[in-house]
């Protein structure tokens, strides 16, 4: 993994005071050194500002935690003792009002450099900081909200096919759950330049876009327009209650998993031919990875609606992606396969609601698994379907009520 991403959670307090040496380095300062491990004094780094004067660093590596006025107390002393012109006081936490009023007092004698400012002058000397913790998704994308996915499933449900009763009537919601799962929205560019080995140019591979990673797997979901829809963002606290799963890839890590993933998609094969030659050459050709520019990592939590419904014997799952496009909209729609059969049924004035078990059937002229009683007109399945045959020839579809009702008997 590049050196220059750091993630904060897996360093240790000396691993710190290493990475703060490079960022300092990075800055312009020189000869910048470590101190001594053991009875430090208040220096754990040693240096020269680009002007030449002497600076000593204490770097506190306390994340999320608050630094007192003793530890500011403790660098000013060290500062004095080692005729320093100025102290740096660097943490991964952040100070307190008595802290910062006493380093206001010392005149610019001691400066202070909390987790925010921390992340700045880094990411000036090239760094990139993280935290997982503090780097979680605070927003939701969505392009529909879960109302409005239930009027479209419902509208869907509508169309089915059923008689006597409508199929509202007999599917009934009985379970709704919604969860926010974790992505991450990269935004990159690639430009690399292929040539041959006598050096001529046979190929530019120069994209930008956007691609989204599962944030729990790692795995490229796909591209922003083939995925999401028309989205919007919104803070997760004002959005809809549901359940929170987590993000178990960091920031880091999905940078690099984007750049392998990148990589793989613009490799192709090359058609050339030599210079004074007609003889055409193929070359399989990928970009470096340091052709590959991540512009920006955006985590982010997008929400999965899961529909549970009920109709006599049989039970329905629905999940509905609310990012996607209203095409892209089901992950899983059971209220489309036939239950005799598991086909996908495509057409909506296909399916066929079975008025007596409650199962999802078809028409169809060759294999059919969904019939209307003669008698009443009752939708059914093949399940429970009654036929009699007339003359041998005749094979007509009933209901078992209507069956028992009339007592009727034919021979066959």
């Amino acid at each position: 993994m590049d050196g220059r991403i750091i993630v904060l959670e897996d360093l240790s307090g000396f691993d710190f005071e290493v990475v703060c040496k490079r960022v300092f380095e990075g800055l312009g300062y020189r000869d910048v050194r470590l101190g001594p491990r053991v009875s430090d004094v208040g220096r754990d780094i040693i240096m020269n500002s680009p002007t030449g004067e002497t600076i000593i660093v204490e770097c506190k590596h306390h994340l999320w935690q608050t630094i007192g006025r003793p530890v500011v107390q403790k660098l000013h002393s060290a500062v004095i003792y080692f005729s320093a012109a100025k102290g740096i006081l660097v943490t991964t936490g952040y100070f307190s009002e008595e802290a910062r009023d006493y380093a206001a007092r010392l005149g610019g004698l001691v400066e202070l450099v909390d987790l925010n400012r921390f992340k700045e002058i880094a990411e000036k000397a090239g760094f990139a900081v993280y935290e997982r913790r503090g780097d979680a998704p605070e927003q939701v994308l969505f392009t529909y909200t879960s109302n409005q996915v239930v009027n479209l499933v419902e509208r869907e449900i509508a169309m089915i096919v059923s008689r006597p009763h409508s199929p509202l009537e007999l599917l009934k919601c009985s379970n709704k759950e919604l969860i926010y799962r974790p992505i991450y929205l990269i935004q990159y560019s690639v430009y690399s330049e292929v040539y041959t080995s006598t050096g001529r140019l046979i190929d530019v591979i120069n994209a930008r876009g956007t691609i989204v990673l599962d944030g729990r797997t790692g795995k490229l979901l796909g591209s922003t327009e083939k995925i999401l829809g028309s989205y919007q963002i919104a803070p997760l606290k004002n959005s809809e209650s549901g359940e929170v799963l987590h993000p178990l890839i960091n920031p880091v890590d999905a940078r690099w998993m984007a750049v392998n993933e990148l990589v793989e998609q613009h490799s192709k094969y090359v058609v050339y031919t030599r210079k004074g030659s007609s003889k055409r050459y193929t070359k399989y050709v990928s970009p470096r990875k340091s052709d590959i520019d991540i512009l920006s990592i955006t985590p982010l939590f997008v929400p999965e609606l899961i529909l549970e419904y009920s109709a006599q014997k049989h039970r329905y799952r629905v999940v509905c992606d609310l990012s996607a496009p209203q095409f892209r909209l089901y992950k899983l729609n059971e209220l489309a396969l036939c239950t005799i059969c598991g086909k996908l049924i495509y057409l909506h004035n296909k399916r066929v609601l079975c008025n007596d078990c409650g199962g999802i059937a078809h028409f169809g002229f060759f294999t059919k698994h969904a019939f209307r009683c003669k008698s009443c007109g009752k939708t059914i399945c093949r399940q429970c379907v009654v036929k009699r045959r007339r003359w041998l020839v005749f094979e007509t579809s009933f209901c078992r009520e209507c069956v028992h009702a009339s007592s009727l008997s034919f021979s066959g």
